[in-house]
């Protein structure tokens, strides 16, 4: 992994192709996919960042519950990209490079939290029973799939889906019930009701960060978009951006 200032214009930090037909013949889909790590408020608390995103091109039922569990998602045009870069430029910021070589719906893991000794998570599912967990020795990530989405020509299809690796142990006996000791192996967990599924038009880029309800220590948003800088807390905001690429016949 490496780092890179925010604060330039786009650059294509991974890609995965995936094939898309138009009227104008086949295309490519490709993804940039920036993972911005900002003082917290820095994006969530700004409303001028916020008045130019559109937070109701994801229905309505997942937008609430993502909100009240501390996550903030929308999109906002291509053309606006200036602007945003604007606003991150003004806070120190790095940028987490993330190589996405793959098939479509390949899944690619962002992780967030590594190292984690023990954390409680409690977050409201769509029947809004609030469900609450401990996890030891874990590690936190957000999975990601990229696929081109069905009838909607040039369209990408993004799901993300928080997941907590965490380590479990378990003794191993001999078939004459003699004990060889305990082996440890890792378990994830996908906490399926926190997923997201959007379609993002390539003139379109996707924004997750936090919400105001992050604010909780045990949230969804909290363990999975803020971790503890050296001298301050810092917010993970995902970008994505989908760009098309016309193929050429014979591939020139």
């Amino acid at each position: 992994m490496t780092q890179k200032s925010a604060a330039a214009h786009p650059k294509m930090l991974g890609q995965t192709a995936l094939a898309s037909n138009t009227p104008d013949g086949p295309v490519q889909l490709q993804a940039d996919v920036y993972q911005l790590v900002l003082p917290q408020g820095a994006v969530s608390g700004n409303e001028a960042f916020w008045k130019r995103v559109d937070e109701q091109a994801v229905d309505v039922a997942t937008y609430d519950l993502l909100y009240k569990n501390g996550v903030r998602v929308g999109v906002a045009p291509i053309a606006e990209w200036d602007r945003f870069r604007e606003l991150i430029a003004e806070h120190p910021a790095t940028t987490k490079a993330n190589t996405l070589i793959g098939a479509d719906a390949k899944v690619i893991e962002l992780p967030v939290r590594k190292e984690v000794r023990a954390q409680t998570i409690w977050y409201f599912d769509a029947r809004n029973d609030s469900i609450g967990r401990t996890y030891d020795e874990c590690e936190n990530f957000v999975t990601m799939t990229l696929q081109s989405a069905p009838r909607k020509a040039g369209t990408m299809r993004v799901a993300l889906c928080p997941v907590v690796k965490s380590a479990r142990k378990r003794l191993e006996f001999t078939s004459l019930n003699r004990e060889l000791g305990e082996l440890q192996y890792v378990a994830p967990e996908r906490l399926y009701d926190m997923n997201l599924r959007v379609d993002v038009p390539p003139d379109q880029f996707l924004i997750v960060a936090p919400s105001s309800e992050a604010a909780w220590p045990t949230s969804i948003g909290n363990t999975f978009f803020i971790t503890n800088g050296p001298a301050e807390r810092m917010e993970h905001v995902l970008l994505i951006v989908p760009r098309t690429i016309k193929i050429v016949a014979g591939g020139k």
